[in-house]
């Protein structure tokens, strides 16, 4: 987070790059633990190949088909309509 804004110093467009290029990293930002809890690690998923257009996708992105792996670009949803 930076310390003060440079927006409200009434600096030009020069004085606030020449600012915020040369001034030392502790100098502009406050370094301190978050007070919210991190997200949690994305999941990894093996890759299949599409036993129809041979393409790689995730494996929860993969749908059967009569007995085959097809990608959702392959893939023809069945719906009845509601």
């Amino acid at each position: 987070m930076l310390k003060r804004s440079l927006t409200q110093e009434g600096m030009d467009k020069e004085q606030k790059m020449s600012y915020v290029l040369n001034e030392p990293l502790n100098e502009l930002f406050d370094y301190k633990e978050p007070d919210y809890e991190l997200p949690v690690k994305a999941r990894l998923f093996n890759s299949i190949a599409c036993e129809q257009c041979r393409e790689f996708a995730s494996e929860h992105k993969i749908r059967l088909h009569d007995g085959k792996k097809i990608c959702l670009d392959c893939f023809n949803e069945y719906s009845r309509g509601w």
